[in-house]
């Protein structure tokens, strides 16, 4: 039936660790995670536009760090939700590879000054981070979790005892 450590764990650990892709959040979980990759941005923005001036170089691996974290964020956040739901993690996995290849794609080219290519990984790039974007949202942040207990894990809106009656009948 399930694995037999800990089926029901509502301990939020889930929930509380951002780069985690095991478990299941909430929607509301998922959304503090979303403020949580605009508040670490944010002061990391303030400081890479200054410098773009000054060393562009620096400002643009900065930049592909700051995309990756908040990246690698959002999927675990998605990854999890997708476990929410009882679905596998696998499309948003697949998609964020996809954005980072495309974004190391892009740079590459402008370094190299192949402009035909840099304008096709520039526009690839956007459609597939639109098609994340769009992806995260629905499933993340509109679509209602599984009740019960799934090969995921236990429901993070659900209480201990109520899981525990469930899972024992």
């Amino acid at each position: 039936m399930y694995e037999v450590n800990s089926p029901i764990d509502n301990s939020n650990s889930a929930s509380n660790k951002m780069f985690s892709f095991t478990g299941r959040i909430s929607r509301t979980d998922y959304w503090f995670n979303i403020l949580k990759i605009f508040l670490i941005a944010q002061p990391f923005l303030l400081v890479i536009v200054p410098c773009m001036n000054n060393a562009p170089f620096v400002g643009v691996i900065v930049t592909f760090l700051l995309v990756a974290l908040s990246l690698t964020i959002l999927c675990a956040s998605t990854s999890k939700r997708f476990h929410d739901l009882g679905f596998s993690a696998k499309v948003p996995v697949v998609l964020t590879a996809l954005v980072i290849i495309l974004r190391v794609a892009n740079i590459a080219a402008a370094e190299l000054g192949t402009w035909p290519v840099y304008y096709f990984t520039e526009w690839a790039r956007m459609a597939v981070e639109f098609v994340t974007i769009a992806v995260s949202v629905v499933v993340g942040g509109i679509l209602p979790g599984k009740e019960g207990i799934n090969q995921y894990g236990s429901n993070p809106v659900r209480k201990y005892y109520d899981q525990l009656c469930e899972y024992t009948d």
